[in-house]
């Protein structure tokens, strides 16, 4: 077994859409409290950028890269990673209505798995399936 530490810290953000269309004060306030979280790697839930994506990356872009599955005007997901965190994304798996991002990847040396999951509002299995399909 590994006992290696990795030293990342890592935090999740619910962001009630993220889907606005330009710059606005409510998009802004998101953003900087999102930043605000000031951690290495940051798990976005309930995204809902329905193709928004492109404005959101922009004003993360000077201290995260963001992977996301949100295409569509409801659920979704995002994991931003700091910039100066060297990464390597060696695998990436989406569900199909925007409720998973897994990313195998490798940092420091190490590799793992980082998984947004946003659980569904019913017991519908098929999100559970997909993941534990996608991370064995």
């Amino acid at each position: 077994m590994n006992n290696m530490r990795l030293d990342v810290s890592i935090s999740s953000h619910n962001c009630n859409k993220l889907n606005l269309s330009t710059v606005s004060k409510a998009l802004t306030s998101k953003i900087v409290s999102i930043q605000n979280l000031d951690t290495d790697v940051i798990f976005l839930l309930d995204t809902r950028m329905s193709g928004k994506h492109k404005v959101v990356e922009d004003l993360l872009r000077l201290k995260y890269k963001m992977y996301h599955n949100s295409f569509t005007n409801s659920r979704g997901v995002a994991i931003l990673i700091r910039n100066n965190i060297s990464h390597k994304i060696l695998g990436e798996e989406r569900d199909q209505i925007c409720n998973v991002l897994a990313l195998r990847i490798r940092i420091q040396q190490t590799e793992l798995i980082l998984g947004a999951v946003y659980g569904p509002n019913r017991d519908k299995f098929t999100t559970y399936d997909f993941l534990a399909g996608s991370i064995e």
